[in-house]
């Protein structure tokens, strides 16, 4: 008999597979880290999360895309290398 961890980790290694089809598959890249958000959002029960990308001419930090989140809310998601927990991780 299966025991549940096995079923757990099957569920971790379809959400990988998802996840790396949506970026192999993708030529648009935020339409591809919008799925990819979208299948953590569901495999976590995630509410909120967004990924954010490095402007390498401006040294700005922004929000590319984000689920649970307003526009309102994304739009002042910007940040500078070393500002903030997100600055500091990229």
């Amino acid at each position: 008999m299966i025991g549940p961890e096995v079923y757990s980790e099957l569920d971790e290694i379809e959400c990988l597979y998802k996840i790396s089809n949506a970026i192999d598959t993708g030529f648009d890249l935020k339409k591809s880290l919008y799925m990819v958000l979208s299948l953590v959002a569901e495999h976590l029960g995630m509410k909120r999360g967004s990924i954010s990308i490095l402007n390498r001419h401006t040294g700005e930090i922004h929000i590319e895309v984000a689920h649970g989140i307003s526009s309102v809310e994304k739009s002042r998601g910007k940040y500078k290398l070393g500002e903030g927990i997100t600055g500091l991780v990229i």
